[in-house]
């Protein structure tokens, strides 16, 4: 079956993909605009749930009108597919810019940040909190127009979150501690980005997550590390009480422009932006261009457009940056991205479908639990929709030994006949259980089970689509997906760790779970773990038997519940 393209679009090809969809690079063929097309998968368009999510995020996207805020042209939705055509922005993110540059000078910065806050006060407006500012969610034209991209786990003003959310180095105190999202929470994460971009380094550093939050809960504001007249702005900006903070982004901005004028001079934004517009200007210049492609096919199926009925035809921004307009006109024409620098905006986009949750992709499966040093509660019968934590890391196990039948201290249910298309693992007795698994052990491989017709039944993937903080307070959740080439018997191993280093498993917590599954090509599964111990990570690593085509795959979290409470 040929995959669904969005109607009117050539796709020029794949910038990036997740266990919740895929991102293209495309070309509008009636204008030769050239845009970031965002594909939900096609196990996820079965479940009503995250097809409405997804849908819920391209109307919030529409909503926002900002030059400032990279935005959504329209929404694509038909019975076989779901697509959000984005904005593609001429220029890199702050993130490559500092990496590549260092610190910028203050006029610079101060103009990334009046840009950031014009775009914030927009989304301010719609009653969202983004809460996760970052230098890399804000990229920069080359006319020197910052934009912000990347509500993946964007809230409610004043909304409960389900779990701790964010990216560490730009948290505020009251996310690490777990409290509501205001409009506070991105001032903070605003002026932590912006201390970064005039000195050039974090206000707060740490080898673990551990070590950031305390700064950022109990440390004093580094305010003398960064130019004088700019102090009282990162002073009040990263007050650790948000009532002490800028009330709103307009009188963050009142500051802003005060400060700024007495501090570099009546001209310091066109300094600024002269500055910042060539330093984007040289580092595309040093990035290749990649090939345009010719124009591949597409379908004809109507489109749907999510813009409000009543949506006025000129809505302003309450401040507009020199050279910007603020209307509907120019919110309908995005700014066309060239060359290389159209992989910046998308990686963002990607990296969001790679980690955001899938929801009840048909999976059923029963494990067996081992207690010896951590305990798991049973798999979830439904994802949790909701966005995750901080941005879990990926990083495959570089073991070349292939998984095998489980070694000692593996708990496995016995093997069932999944009975028909519909069924699978749940265990037909009472499972055994022997000793811990030994990691380093040899293990045998496995040849792929042969099903009825002779051929061989392959894993062609193995995704930890989510992990997260959960109930109970040293509680992770994990939610798996394992795609088949046919519905016959597969064996799911899961194994958590502690580290103390991101992105390497450390040592073993709890027994390994084992699952059965059969009568799928594709399963879901959600499984929570409770940890005896506070380590500063804590990772999961996923493998099949057969062994997926893609690998093992181990990801793991900041302890974010260890943070306020002493290690175990």
């Amino acid at each position: 079956m040929k995959t669904w393209s969005v109607p009117g679009f050539s796709e020029i090809r794949e910038l990036g993909a997740g266990g919740s969809g895929r991102v293209v690079l495309a070309v509008e063929t009636a204008t030769g605009r050239r845009v970031a097309i965002k594909y939900l998968s096609e196990q996820l368009l079965e479940d009503t749930h995250f097809r409405r999510e997804f849908r819920a995020e391209a109307r919030l996207l529409q909503e926002i009108v900002s030059p400032h805020v990279a935005h959504l042209r329209h929404y694509v939705e038909v019975p076989h597919g779901a697509a959000m055509v984005l904005e593609l922005v001429d220029g890199p993110s702050l993130r490559v810019l500092l990496r590549r540059e260092g610190a910028t000078v203050p006029e610079a910065a101060l103009t990334v940040l009046k840009g950031s806050l014009l775009g914030l006060g927009a989304v301010h407006r719609q009653g969202i909190v983004h809460r996760d500012y970052k230098p890399e969610n804000v990229l920069i034209t080359t006319d020197a127009v910052s934009k912000l991209v990347d509500f993946g786990i964007a809230a409610r003003d004043g909304s409960t979150p389900s779990a701790v959310a964010g990216t560490p180095p730009y948290m505020a105190p009251e996310q690490w501690q777990g409290r509501s999202p205001t409009a506070a929470t991105d001032v903070y994460a605003a002026t932590v980005t912006f201390f970064e971009c005039v000195t050039g380094f974090r206000p707060y550093g740490g080898d673990s997550v551990a070590e950031i939050a305390t700064g950022h809960l109990t440390a004093d504001v580094p305010a003398w590390k960064a130019p004088e007249p700019v102090r009282p702005l990162v002073l009040r900006g990263m007050a650790k009480d948000p009532a002490e903070r800028f009330a709103s982004v307009d009188e963050f901005l009142d500051a802003l422009e005060a400060m700024a004028t007495a501090g570099y001079g009546p001209d310091w934004e066109e300094r600024g932006r002269r500055s910042l517009a060539s330093l984007v200007v040289a580092l595309l210049m040093n990035l290749s261009r990649p090939r345009t492609g010719e124009p591949g096919a597409t379908t004809e199926l109507a489109t749907t457009e999510t813009t409000p009925e009543d949506a006025p035809t000129d809505i302003p921004d309450h401040r507009t940056a020199p050279g910007v307009r603020s209307s509907r006109a120019s919110r309908r024409t995005p700014v066309v991205i060239g060359g290389a620098a159209a992989l910046l905006v998308v990686a963002t986009a990607a990296g969001v479908l790679a980690n955001r949750p899938s929801a009840n992709d048909a999976a059923h499966a029963t494990p067996a639990f081992g207690t010896s040093s951590g305990t798991s509660a049973p798999p979830v019968g439904t994802a949790d929709s909701s966005p995750g934590g901080p941005t879990p890391r990926h990083a495959p196990t570089h073991d070349s030994a292939p998984p095998s039948p489980p070694a000692p201290g593996t708990t496995r249910p016995k093997e069932t006949n999944p009975g028909g298309g519909d069924a699978s693992g749940t265990p037909g007795g009472t499972p055994r259980t022997t000793a811990p698994l030994d990691d380093d052990a040899t293990m045998p491989s496995a040849a792929p089970p042969a099903s009825a017709s002779g051929v061989a039944m392959r894993v062609s993937a193995v995704h930890i689509t989510s992990l997260k903080e959960a109930a109970p307070v040293r509680g992770a959740e994990a939610t798996v997906t394992v795609t088949t080439t046919r519905p016959d018997p597969v064996t799911l191993e899961l194994t958590w760790y502690d580290s103390d280093q991101a992105g390497v498993p450390g040592a073993r917590n709890g027994s390994t779970e084992v699952y059965r599954l059969s009568g799928r090509t594709t399963y879901r599964l959600t499984t929570r773990h409770e940890f005896t111990t506070c380590p500063a990570y804590w990772g999961l690593r996923a493998r099949s038997t057969p062994a997926a085509l893609s690998g093992d795959i181990y990801q793991d979290m900041g302890a974010l519940a260890c943070i306020l409470q002493p290690r175990g």
